[in-house]
């Protein structure tokens, strides 16, 4: 499996980038990927939220859990596997998007928002198969 690059704050000093290396929203922490998608309080929260919608027991400590849990996951009792796959790609995805907007625009996340999207997103993708 090839690792994903995404340009965390943590990459961006280790290629000579003179940036902190504090996660943007929990501060404290070292922002790599498995921080920012998977440990930090903000996406840790967000997941809770997830499993919570979605009736699953998803835990992630690294994005090699959160890719194999995606290619595994065992969905609620009213809920695709399908849906739910989609649904936790999605919510990864947006949490990247917020990070970018904290980033580059200075807007705080509202995981609100990243959760609706990731649902009707989802919801979408099922009802144009």
């Amino acid at each position: 499996m090839q690792t994903l690059r995404l340009p965390t704050r943590a990459l961006l000093h280790h290629r000579g980038c003179t940036v902190t290396v504090d996660c943007v929203w929990c501060m404290g922490q070292v922002e790599t990927l498995d921080h920012l998608l998977c440990t930090c309080s903000v996406s840790s929260l967000m997941w809770i939220w997830i499993n919570t919608g979605l009736g699953t027991k998803a835990s992630f400590v690294s994005i090699q859990d959160l890719i194999s849990y995606l290619m595994d996951v065992a969905a609620g009792e009213n809920v695709s596997k399908v849906y739910a796959q989609s649904v936790l790609m999605y919510a990864a995805w947006g949490v990247w998007k917020a990070h970018n907007a904290s980033v580059f625009h200075g807007r705080a996340v509202v995981l609100k928002e990243v959760l609706f999207m990731a649902f009707q997103q989802a919801e979408e993708r099922i009802d144009g198969c």
